[in-house]
């Protein structure tokens, strides 16, 4: 597929171009495809939970770093690039993309209790095979996280 960029504009996202983009004559802007593809996981994550019965408390104390992490990330990606200043763009367009990945991930992350909670016949015995197999101990991991707090924090 082949991509242009536009230098002037102010997402670091760039406009696919390739055959079959063009839905009622509109090109779809690779920008449009992730937030639409974020969208429905979005969407599905609330399906797997509502399915699962589980829910997120939004207002709980343990959720504000990622409202933090949030709102800094919208203010430098909307802020720096009304600025002069020499890096506001690069640095906007790398809190977007933080921004981004950490959806992501969240999303993912979240997915897997409902998904834990939805399945059955676990893969404990290959999983521990493959552990030794590449000489990972994780209940000695497990025990040196818990006998150091450090660890438990940045982890």
């Amino acid at each position: 597929m082949q991509q242009l960029w536009r230098a002037s504009s102010p997402s670091a996202f760039p406009v696919a171009r390739a055959p079959g983009d063009a839905i009622s004559g509109a090109r779809i802007s690779l920008r449009t495809r992730l937030l639409a593809c974020i969208v429905a996981g979005i969407l599905a994550l609330a399906a797997l939970m509502h399915w699962a019965g589980l829910h997120i408390e939004p207002q709980r104390a343990s959720n504000l770093p990622y409202y933090a992490a949030g709102l800094i990330a919208l203010s430098l990606r909307l802020g720096l690039p009304s600025s002069r200043w020499r890096y506001a763009g690069p640095i906007a367009q790398f809190a977007e993309y933080v921004a981004l990945f950490a959806l992501i991930s969240l999303i993912g992350a979240v997915a897997s209790y409902p998904v834990v909670t939805l399945t059955s016949g676990y893969q404990d015995v290959a999983l521990q095979r493959i552990d030794a197999a590449l000489g990972f101990d994780w209940l000695a991991w497990y025990r040196a996280v818990a006998d150091h707090r450090l660890l438990q924090l940045t982890g």
